[in-house]
């Protein structure tokens, strides 16, 4: 780290959003090249960059040695990747734990078919969304060219959709 930076550390620490701002227009760009080495999706990579900013200027006061600044920084920038990868993939492994169980076995379980019919009772484009992702495992951006609509959209789908199907498995309705 450039030893230029402590006084630049210390006066975000103290509270100085100028110092801060510099702080971000030197680190950004090496922490959203971090996200996209390690992740396929530029939107994503975005957004975790700013989640890592945010968390930076929550806790940059309990920041010990300002020596210390970019170390620290990565640590937070690979516990968000982390954070991200473990939920994306307990995500995808209950919807595909739901739709993969052996017929007949006892617990909470659902069939294929009765997932699909779960499917039909949401809106047609978080079902196309979700059957893309799931069943044909489709990318954000494949769907994205596949629906003609931008990459955010199809996440806000994914999401929405997953969360009235969670509604509707746990005995809900889609409008809840």
């Amino acid at each position: 780290m450039d030893v230029k930076l402590i006084p630049i550390i210390v006066k975000a620490k103290n509270g100085d959003d100028r110092a801060f701002e510099i702080l971000v227009h030197i680190y950004y760009q090496k922490v959203l090249n971090f996200f996209k080495g390690k992740l396929q999706d530029e939107d994503i990579a975005l957004d975790l960059t700013q989640e890592v900013f945010v968390k930076v200027l929550l806790n940059i006061k309990k920041l010990k040695m300002a020596e210390n600044f970019e170390t620290w920084l990565f640590t937070i920038a690979r516990n968000e990747l982390n954070h991200y990868l473990r939920k994306k993939q307990k995500d995808k492994h209950i919807f595909q734990k739901i739709l993969d169980k052996p017929p007949g076995e006892v617990s909470f379980s659902l069939e294929k078919s009765e997932v699909e019919e779960l499917l039909k009772e949401l809106p047609e484009k978080y079902q196309t969304a979700l059957k893309l992702f799931y069943f044909e495992a489709k990318s954000i951006k494949e769907i994205s060219l596949i629906t003609k609509n931008p990459e955010n959209t199809v996440k806000s789908w994914l999401y929405r959709g997953r969360e009235i199907l969670k509604s509707l498995l746990l005995g809900g309705n889609k409008n809840d």
